[in-house]
């Protein structure tokens, strides 16, 4: 039962969807039930999105048939298709409609966000990601924003902004790894090197295999 696989178990969902990228036929029975499972679709249908758009849209258009009035985060991906085709102006109108509905109004910020950094306009962009990140902590937009603010070479707001997105205890020690080097990236850029140092150390304690961490620690030296 694919709802149960996708709901109760990771691995078992990484080998479902390998299978499905190997063979039509399961992939096309994947895209036949998602719609009647739209809680799995964002994270399922991401799995796909850079070799196969196509199945985006076909599954952002039938939740779209199948539930009119409702909104769901795919659509995000979908707008993310049209950004990178050229048409912002088709992932502006699936913008609107995530900030219409409170369960994927972040979702809509996050396009938003993105729809300002392609028009260089990153001080916008940061502020309409962290609009996402605050209504939703975790969402891929505080990385965005994290990025973004870093990118503007603006400290004073980036460290607030980073002590604010602290990961929980719990997180991966991926995550600890980037966050980390963000504290450093930030912390270089106000002059406080000891401190950058130390946040360096930290990531590459945490992610010994994150290379930005490495690098950014052997300039520091």
């Amino acid at each position: 039962d694919l709802r149960w696989v996708f709901a109760h178990s990771q691995e078992h969902t990484k080998q479902a969807l390998e299978v499905c990228r190997r063979s039509s036929q399961a992939e096309a029975l994947l895209v036949s039930v998602l719609p009647q499972m739209p809680e799995h679709a964002m994270g399922i249908v991401d799995w796909f999105h850079r070799s196969r758009p196509d199945l985006v849209e076909s599954v952002a258009l039938k939740l779209r048939k199948l539930y009119p009035n409702r909104r769901f985060a795919v659509d995000a991906l979908r707008a993310n298709l049209y950004i990178d085709r050229g048409r912002p102006d088709l992932a502006r109108e699936i913008a609107a409609g995530l900030l219409a509905h409170p369960e994927t109004e972040a979702d809509g910020y996050h396009i938003e966000g993105r729809l300002m950094s392609v028009r260089g306009k990153g001080y916008e962009a940061f502020h309409l990601y962290r609009a996402a990140c605050d209504r939703r902590p975790g969402h891929a937009a505080c990385a965005s924003a994290a990025f973004t603010v870093l990118d503007l070479n603006r400290p004073d707001l980036a460290l607030p902004f980073l002590h604010s997105i602290q990961p929980p205890q719990a997180t991966s020690l991926v995550n600890w790894g980037n966050w980390w080097l963000w504290m450093a990236i930030g912390l270089r850029q106000a002059g406080k090197i000891d401190e950058a140092v130390d946040a360096a150390r930290r990531s590459t304690l945490m992610d010994p295999t994150n290379v930005s961490a490495g690098l950014l620690l052997a300039e520091l030296l």
